[in-house]
């Protein structure tokens, strides 16, 4: 009987795939594509990331400059602090700068907070900047 049922099916040239076949390689497509999905979210978090890292470290180092000129050349020089935000591509940054003279130089702290979805973010940095003489 079953020479006879191969004899049919090779007759009717029935050469599809079956069931299991169909489910087995539907599962791996899909499995692909989600990893895939999630390798292209990743790259995108870290590159919003560095992109907000390069906007940060530019506009420290502005902020430090205008902070060492304004130091340096004004007469009413003094230790102080500073806030503010600014922003840029539809991002908020919080900074807070503040000086304090420690022997010859002023010691400027420079100190922003942003958000990254859920997560805040903040970076630190100080320098050192002359003082003006009498």
């Amino acid at each position: 009987m079953t020479d006879k049922k191969a004899r049919m099916i090779s007759k009717t040239g029935n050469k599809g795939f079956t069931l299991i076949e169909v489910m087995v390689t539907v599962s791996v497509l899909a499995l692909g594509t989600i990893l895939i999905q999630q390798g292209l979210l990743r790259s995108a978090t870290v590159l919003n990331h560095y992109s907000n890292l390069l906007t940060v470290q530019r506009w420290n180092h502005e902020r430090f400059w205008a902070s060492r000129d304004s130091l340096f050349y004004t007469k009413d020089a003094g230790e102080g602090k500073l806030s503010g935000s600014f922003t840029q591509a539809n991002r908020e940054f919080h900074w807070t700068e503040s000086d304090q003279l420690e022997g010859q130089a002023y010691r400027v702290t420079l100190d922003l907070q942003w958000n990254e979805g859920n997560n805040p973010v903040s970076w630190n940095s100080v320098c050192l900047a002359a003082a003006k003489k009498s």
